[in-house]
């Protein structure tokens, strides 16, 4: 899962932890079995219970033993029981087990490699599929969606570009379009009929029911009964002993049990079938059906229809229970397998949740410049900013040298230069001055502010005059970037010495940024309060008649400037 700069880490890794959760990636095959042996006072109670109910003729006989036997009552009991069960299991058509010597025998290795036959063609898909939490995630998603009514699953889904534009221009703020997003997930999610999701995550079991068949330990179950594999033939099966023989059949039990009730249809969602076709045929990142050769996803599927038929065939007529019982002793021995604990609504929270903000990423990163461009041909009217002569002047080699400390605000200097010299000195200065001439007590505090920052503006001008000419190739500052630069390489002694100077000169430059800015911004301030005056408008339009105007003009240039400037400030930060 990638790493996004939109949340924090903290955040990141709880959604990621809580996808990991919500769809059980953690739980094995053996953290969900539960063996259950036999409480010793719940089991005498249960054989004298079954004793009472057992027929006349296995009563008696059991009772003439017992006649020349010292054991107990309940050692007596037990050993009825066993012999109960150690006839059910000869009984059938094949010998599963000797019971003299106590050894397991290879029809019943047979009988599990059968099912191993039909789900081989699965094992490396299942494997590739469950290790990609990314493609996992994406199928999962899908299954979902193509049975939500009106699903959503985009970022412009839920706010549009131009909403995310204007809401930008309006808060300037990241974290604020980012929470806006947030709430509308929200809303999304909270409007998502928990009844479907329920049903949904109930026709994802059987996923789990495979997963768990294709991870069981075929070959070490088949060690045990000392496997010889030849090259096209089945395997030669020997004797195997009931330890540990018999802990895999508890195993293999536990993943059989579940297919006891499954059809091949149901037994995984569309999406997942396909994306295995897909693999199965080469094509793994095909996973839209219409992707799939047709031929391979029917193969597929019968694949799914062989192996559930083999798994209950294998039901059927292995005596699987029996033999664990037998072998364990106790005859109400149990072992149990958990359905895993899915919340498929938490999982698709989350993932859903990560999309959008890795769409807003990646939609970000580029929209940013949009916004930006969008800005600047408000204020410039298509018109190319005016580089600087001097500085960060490429072509007379006085730019920072590369892999070394550069300018900051290298940007953000220019747009500054060119909206004074482009923009306040075309339109917002002759305004200022109209209003000095028609100054009156309603407004004369706004003015008078004005007229203060309407001087730092010009003062500002002066310094980046001042500022760019000192880099002039013939300046001390041009003359020893120029040197320094040359000897960087060969003389580490002069790198301090370089830093110092780009340092130096960056603070400089950040320092005209700053006051820059909040000239224009409390120019804008102004002009927002004298614009609120309606009298003071109304009556100086006698003589100006096109004041109002002006005004409204003057501050929607200083409200973009100022926009422009701020938006291009983090930028160069890297805050947005």
């Amino acid at each position: 899962m990638k790493t996004l700069s939109c949340i924090s880490l903290e955040e990141q890794k709880r959604i990621q932890q809580g996808i990991e959760d919500s769809l059980a990636l953690h739980e094995t095959l053996e953290s969900t079995i539960v063996r259950v042996p036999t409480d010793s006072s719940a089991r005498s109670l249960l054989l004298h219970k079954d004793w009472v109910q057992a027929q006349l003729g296995q009563k008696l006989n059991h009772w003439v033993k017992h006649l020349i036997s010292i054991k107990t009552e309940e050692e007596f009991l037990l050993e009825a029981k066993l012999s109960t069960l150690r006839s059910s299991i000869k009984n059938r058509p094949k010998a599963f087990a000797d019971f003299t010597r106590r050894v397991l025998l290879p029809p019943l290795a047979s009988g599990i490699y059968s099912v191993y036959q039909s789900v081989y063609p699965l094992l490396e898909p299942m494997k590739r599929l469950t290790g990609d939490i990314d493609q996992l995630q994406k199928l999962l998603r899908q299954f979902i969606e193509h049975s939500l009514p009106n699903p959503k699953t985009a970022l412009v889904e839920f706010i549009s570009v131009e909403e995310m534009k204007q809401l930008f221009f309006q808060t300037e703020s990241k974290q604020e379009l980012i929470e806006e997003i947030r709430k509308r997930i929200t809303q999304y999610f909270n409007s998502i009929d928990g009844e479907i999701m329920h049903k949904l995550q109930r026709d994802l079991l059987p996923f789990y029911s495979l997963r768990n068949l294709t991870s069981f330990p075929f070959e070490e179950t088949f060690q045990c009964f000392k496997a010889k594999w030849g090259e096209e033939a089945p395997p030669q099966f020997e004797e195997a002993p009931v330890f540990p023989t018999v802990e895999y059949l508890e195993l293999f039990f536990c993943v059989l049990y579940p297919f006891r009730t499954y059809s091949a249809e149901m037994l995984l969602p569309p999406e997942i079938l396909t994306y295995l076709a897909g693999v199965m045929d080469g094509s793994a990142e095909s996973i839209r059906i219409q992707e799939v050769d047709p031929s391979r996803l029917e193969s597929v599927k019968q694949i799914f229809r062989n192996l559930v038929h083999t798994c209950h065939l294998a039901l059927k007529e292995i005596p699987l229970v029996e033999l664990i019982r037998y072998f364990r002793g106790d005859p109400y021995y149990r072992v149990m397998i958990y359905q895993p604990k899915v919340h498929l609504k938490d999982f698709y929270t989350y993932s859903l949740t990560f999309k959008v903000y890795s769409d807003f990423e990646a939609f970000f990163s580029k929209i940013r410049f949009d916004i930006l461009e969008d800005l600047m041909n408000q204020l410039f009217k298509g018109e190319p900013l005016t580089e600087f002569q001097y500085y960060m002047n490429s072509q007379l080699n006085l730019v920072p040298k590369q892999g070394y400390p550069g300018f900051t605000h290298h940007r953000s200097l220019v747009l500054l230069n060119n909206f004074i010299r482009k923009i306040y000195k075309n339109h917002i200065q002759d305004t200022i001055h109209i209003l000095n001439r028609t100054i009156t007590n309603r407004i004369r505090e706004s003015v008078s502010q004005m007229l203060i920052h309407a001087s730092g503006i010009e003062e500002i001008e002066a310094r980046l005059t001042k500022f760019d000419g000192s880099f002039a190739p013939d300046t001390e500052t041009g003359k020893m970037m120029a040197v320094l630069k040359l000897v960087l390489d060969r003389d580490p002694t002069q790198q301090k010495l370089y830093r110092s100077l780009i340092a130096e000169k960056d603070k400089e430059g950040k320092d005209i940024l700053a006051k820059g800015l909040a000239h224009l911004e409390s120019l804008l301030l102004g002009f927002q309060n004298i614009g609120k005056d309606m009298v003071f408008l109304k009556e100086t339009s006698r003589r100006f008649p096109t004041i109002e105007t002006k005004v409204a003009i003057c501050q929607n240039y200083l409200l973009l400037g100022t926009k422009s400037l701020r938006y291009l400030i983090a930028m160069e930060k890297g805050a947005i």
